[in-house]
């Protein structure tokens, strides 16, 4: 009996997990409303679609966000075979932008960012699906390539319910619909573009990496990096700002005549911003006064550096001990782990062992001593910080004389 029963035990593990595999390849999301009109607390929503001949049950599956892996966590509830289940921010009913959407079948606080954000549906700790939007970091959030992102009121649905593995490719950018309860209706998206001949040229005149495409901005330690960008066009145009990072640069008009206007200005990064992806807006303001707009990307690149002392010198009588700081600053925009060596000093054919040098970043509440090779000063120095790094040497035993040598920091 006991073998038995052991034998049914094992069957039915193995069949548990052969319906969970299953699972975790069929659902997929079929729509999302991150940025809707009404309100941001209560009108977005998320649409999951099973396209299997089986219904599966969701109880403790998972909504993930750039803010939280566990921004929703699913009830026991079901999505039947072939059928739609729609999750949404908590009093969608009461806030979504059009009262003839179905209501949600099932209601949770959650937070879906506007921009550079994604979303992936999570079984245990198996991603299902995701769908990401701008330019966003965490690939568990998004498949191959994120979609461009949606205007405000939009969603972004999938194609037919098709399925490639690359969100730029199986989403659209679309008035939400998401699923008809009269199915004898048929929905048909409408898109109108108007566009006027209004042109313009707009050119970043720098790259610092041209291994790579697009533009490289390469940080300068310790200073602001300046870069000029320029405008150009063939209409009549009064003026031209250029936005970045939430600051505003007006453009000078270097150029004009009947057929040719040409704008140009600098921009500045500090040196200590994030590295990463980073988008400039170019205004030009008609004669008649309308703005017309234009974006270019750019990444500025990642930059480690520090500065210290140039020299350093130790005054001290014999039998007397003597002090000096080298302070250290972080002069890039990653964070460093220092780390410091030192020659033996010497005076004519005498010379000091560097182990008789001791340092300290906690006034010598911990002591280290000086090596002939790098030792980890075990500090991560952060972004426009400073590190205080005291030295001192016990003169008793040391003969008298002018002793010279070389203290190295370098960094990881």
């Amino acid at each position: 009996m006991k073998k038995f029963a052991f034998f049914i035990i094992i069957t039915i593990t193995i069949t548990i997990i052969a319906l969970s595999e299953q699972a975790f390849a069929s659902i997929i999301i079929s729509e999302v409303l991150y940025n809707p009109f009404s309100s941001e607390h209560g009108g977005e929503a998320i649409l999951l679609y099973n396209p299997t001949a089986n219904n599966i049950n969701l109880s403790g599956w998972s909504i993930a966000t750039k803010f939280s892996y566990s921004d929703a966590t699913l009830p026991p509830i079901a999505i039947l075979a072939g059928g739609y289940l729609l999750i949404a921010d908590n009093n969608f009913s009461l806030n979504k932008d059009n009262p003839f959407w179905p209501d949600a079948d099932y209601e949770e606080e959650i937070t879906l960012s506007n921009s550079n954000a994604g979303i992936a549906l999570i079984n245990q700790t198996k991603i299902i699906d995701a769908i990401g939007w701008g330019l966003i970091e965490d690939e568990n959030l998004f498949e191959n390539n994120p979609h461009p992102g949606t205007n405000e009121g939009q969603s972004l649905r999938r194609i037919n319910n098709q399925d490639t593995n690359n969100n730029s490719a199986d989403f659209n950018a679309t008035t939400p619909f998401f699923y008809e309860q009269n199915n004898s209706e048929i929905n048909i998206d409408l898109e109108i573009n108007i566009t006027n001949n209004y042109n313009f040229s707009f050119q970043i005149n720098r790259d610092d990496n041209l291994s790579k495409e697009g533009n490289q901005i390469m940080p300068i330690a310790g200073e602001n990096k300046t870069f000029e960008v320029t405008i150009k066009t063939n209409n009549c145009s009064k003026t031209a700002t250029a936005t970045l990072e939430n600051n505003n640069y007006e453009l000078k008009k270097i150029f004009y005549n009947e057929t040719t206007n040409i704008f140009k200005g600098n921009l500045s990064m500090n040196y200590w911003t994030e590295s990463g992806n980073y988008i400039i807006t170019t205004t030009l303001t008609d004669c008649e006064g309308t703005n017309h707009s234009k974006t270019e990307f750019f990444e500025y690149e990642s930059l480690t550096s520090i500065t210290a002392n140039s020299s350093l010198k130790l005054d001290a009588e014999k039998g007397t001990t003597a002090m000096k700081t080298i302070t250290v600053k972080n002069t890039g925009n990653e964070e460093a782990l220092i780390k410091i060596k030192s020659t033996n000093p010497t005076s004519g054919q005498t010379e000091i062992d560097a182990d008789k040098i001791e340092f300290s970043i906690d006034n010598f509440e911990t002591i280290q001593t000086m090596n002939n090779n790098f030792i980890n000063i075990n500090e991560f120095l952060n972004v426009q910080e400073e590190l205080s790094i005291n030295l001192r040497i016990n003169t008793e035993n040391i003969s008298e004389g002018y002793y010279s040598g070389e203290i190295t920091l370098d960094y990881t």
